[in-house]
């Protein structure tokens, strides 16, 4: 578009893209450490990985789930703005990245891999809320007040 937005369901189709794409290969390493018994306690390990990513797969899933089922209404395309889309998108490249980075680095760490990955919170706990905040905005709302420009970046008032 060349308004400097783009179509709401187009902005959330991208991010669940991502979201799904990314948690792939930090769930596939965590398998197979799990597997070779790199954690003696493997649920430390899983702790660790199930809330660094599924709230946000949670969510993304949730309002598609939901615009799926949804009947199409009449009236303008919900839309968002270009430059927010952008940043939230390479934001979560980025928080993924430092996830799957974090895996990666772990076996180079001189503590035991259950407290690497504990310790690894103090960075991934921020980043994950800023992360965790600009997706909100293009999943935690309805459609129906996204319909305006001005709403389409305004959080759910009900």
């Amino acid at each position: 578009m060349s308004d400097g937005r783009y179509p709401l369901a187009l902005c959330q189709r991208r991010l669940a893209r991502l979201w799904y794409l990314g948690a792939l290969p930090p769930t596939a390493i965590l398998l197979v450490q799990t597997a070779n018994g790199v954690y003696p306690d493997a649920s430390a390990a899983w702790k660790w990985l199930l809330p660094t990513i599924a709230p946000t797969l949670g969510l993304v899933t949730t309002v598609l789930g939901a615009g799926a089922l949804r009947a199409r209404q009449g009236g303008p395309a919900a839309t968002c703005d270009r430059f927010f889309f952008r940043v939230t998108f390479w934001l979560s490249a980025a928080y993924l990245l430092t996830v799957l980075f974090t895996l990666g680095v772990q076996p180079f760490s001189a503590a035991s891999p259950a407290d690497f990955l504990k310790s690894s919170h103090a960075v991934l706990g921020p980043f994950q809320g800023i992360v965790a905040t600009s997706m909100g905005v293009f999943f935690a709302k309805s459609r129906r007040e996204a319909s305006s420009p001005a709403a389409a970046i305004t959080p759910d008032r009900r």
